[in-house]
């Protein structure tokens, strides 16, 4: 990867990636290369494949910081402690995985107003 990355403490790593469209903070993206992303989308394997979350909302072609790793406080989070967190439609985080054709377990909440990022591969549903 030509991405210089960030370590922003032992638990959390935060990459910068450029954006292919607008994207917003807190929406799960995808790499489109080893320099740019996303927003991701539970449609099709490719578009699964989560990077990470946006932590700054960025235009085309604005560098934004992506979370692939670690804990993230945010009020907008309102899950229940310990539930299990998947990519949802648009890119949102979401604690359903109802109607979904790929299945892509991003981590789990903290309590409301936290979330933890640990992102896995996508499965498909069948």
């Amino acid at each position: 990867m030509t991405t210089a990355f960030k370590k922003v403490s032992t638990n959390v790593v935060v990459d910068k990636y450029e954006a292919d469209e607008t994207i917003s903070a807190l929406k799960l993206v995808t790499a489109t290369s080893d320099s740019n992303a996303e927003v991701a989308e539970p449609d099709t394997f490719a578009n699964s494949k989560v990077l990470g979350l946006a932590m700054t909302t960025g235009n085309l072609g604005d560098k934004i910081k992506i979370l692939t790793f670690g804990p993230i406080k945010d009020p907008f989070f309102t899950f229940g402690l310990n539930e299990e967190l998947f990519l949802g439609p648009s890119g949102v985080v979401t604690n359903s995985v109802a109607g979904l054709n790929f299945v892509t377990r991003i981590g789990h909440s903290l309590g409301s107003g936290a979330i933890f990022i640990d992102i896995e591969t996508p499965i498909e549903i069948t």
